[in-house]
């Protein structure tokens, strides 16, 4: 059996590899982000921007992070150097998510980023 000190070794003689940490991504998701479905994705973009005559004051870009309250540790894998990205597969999340939303316009305005906390149970009640 292979041990510490073989993969010191191996990553001393390989050193165009790395060890990191993968991001996290369902099954579902990486099955759909094909090249077609953003063809296609894009193709209708364009198209409801001529519709509509949008500027670039009305295009926003948005994105989300979600926080855990159960964080989940992944255990680092070997890949190679220079790759910002490193993924892995996961199941269903577990645990409350507090999530954060920016948002910016193609112009350069920003939106008051909003956080969404999950509900209690009282809150569901209502």
């Amino acid at each position: 059996m292979a041990g510490e000190d073989w993969a010191h070794s191996f990553m001393r003689r390989h050193s165009e590899l790395s060890l990191r940490k993968p991001e996290a991504t369902s099954g579902a998701r990486a099955m759909g982000f094909t090249r077609v479905a953003v063809a296609q994705f894009f193709t209708l973009l364009n198209k409801v921007i001529i519709e509509k005559k949008i500027t670039c004051e009305g295009i926003y870009n948005c994105d989300e992070i979600g926080i855990t309250v159960i964080p989940k540790q992944h255990s680092r894998v070997i890949a190679n150097r220079g790759h910002r990205q490193v993924g892995v597969l996961t199941s269903a999340e577990r645990g409350n998510t507090v999530t954060a939303e920016i948002c910016c316009s193609a112009a350069g305005n920003f939106m008051p980023p909003p956080v969404d906390f999950p509900a209690t149970k009282e809150e569901t009640r209502i």
